[in-house]
């Protein structure tokens, strides 16, 4: 049964169930607390298309967030972008074909 975060999760955030298919992201943090993820989208993610991956790490998800899809242009000026948010871990990220 889904946790008090997890039920948190699915409301408030835009959870995908994987990244679109060749399409680009950028992941910009990767959060054991579904709040801190939705602080992160509200403080970086202000007019971009945000997707939010949770993937199951040991007993609890861990949500990941992705600024995305991208195309081949946009995605290396916002790694930039991010970057100099002081994101620095921030890396691009392709969905499966």
């Amino acid at each position: 049964s889904a946790t008090v975060d997890e039920q948190w999760a699915q409301k408030n955030l835009p959870l995908v169930k994987s990244l679109q298919k060749a399409k680009y992201y950028v992941q910009v943090g990767a959060f054991a607390n579904p709040r801190s993820a939705k602080s992160a989208i509200e403080e970086v993610a202000k007019g971009y298309q945000v997707a939010v991956l949770p993937e199951k790490g040991g007993t609890k998800p861990v949500y990941k967030v992705f600024v995305g899809p991208l195309n081949e242009d946009e995605k290396g000026l916002l790694l930039y972008l991010f970057r100099s948010k002081g994101y620095r871990d921030a890396f691009i990220k392709q969905g499966q074909p």
